[in-house]
């Protein structure tokens, strides 16, 4: 990548013909950070689907402001006063076969994932899935196609079109930094990322290395399509 990061990072895949390749450089789990607000949306919208009812006005505004602004005292009052609890997300993960993902019952940004378990996620939003009405796909899509400007940034890289949710946090260990979501090149191109990152230096650097990861994953399925 012309650069050297002493970081950890852990990076999946899945392509339009559901091919999936994925790659870590560590065993262990990483931190959501903010990326947890698409869990908190998708578990959301499920219980509604549930039980037939709408989304409130306060609902969606909480909504909106979370996906779109990574709102967190948003994201801490849906957690709250919505679904029961932080630790209320793990009927999502138990329900979507995301194993290697553990809700953190005293700080929500450091529940545990990996990559491949934010695939899952993702193709809950994206792909075919009993978890999500159609509606509520349509509704969280549109939500991480309006991302605020200043959060564009991440799996974005190069993309035509992109529907994204980032994250980052800091701690003693370093920056931890996440991003994942839908990428469109064009021409019919379209794929599911998530890239999660651990012990950078500066947020900066985080970012930077997931832009680089994203530009090569760009270059090499353009450059299988030729």
């Amino acid at each position: 990548m012309g650069q050297e990061y002493t970081s950890q990072y852990s990076i999946a895949i899945l392509n339009a013909d559901g091919q999936e390749v994925s790659y870590t450089t560590t065993d262990s789990t990483f931190s959501t950070a903010s990326i947890v607000k698409v869990s908190i949306a998708a578990q959301l919208l499920h219980n509604n689907g549930t039980t037939q009812t709408t989304l409130s006005t306060p609902q969606a505004n909480l909504l909106t402001a979370m996906i779109e602004n990574s709102d967190n005292d948003a994201a801490t009052s849906l957690l709250t006063n919505d679904l029961g609890g932080y630790s209320s997300l793990s009927s999502t993960y138990q329900a979507l076969d995301m194993n290697d993902t553990t809700a953190n019952a005293d700080a929500w940004g450091y529940t545990q994932t990996t990559a491949e378990d934010q695939i899952k996620l993702l193709s809950t939003i994206f792909g075919t899935a009993d978890y999500l009405t159609t509606n509520s796909q349509d509704y969280l899509q549109s939500l991480m196609n309006t991302i605020s400007a200043d959060q564009a940034w991440g799996i974005s890289q190069g993309a035509t079109n992109y529907y994204l949710k980032n994250g980052w946090l800091q701690d003693e260990d370093g920056w931890m930094v996440n991003s994942i979501g839908k990428v469109e090149l064009g021409d019919d191109e379209s794929y599911l990322i998530a890239i999660l990152t651990k012990e950078n230096t500066t947020f900066e650097e985080g970012q930077t290395l997931i832009e680089a990861l994203t530009e090569q994953t760009n270059s090499v399925l353009s450059s299988s399509d030729e």
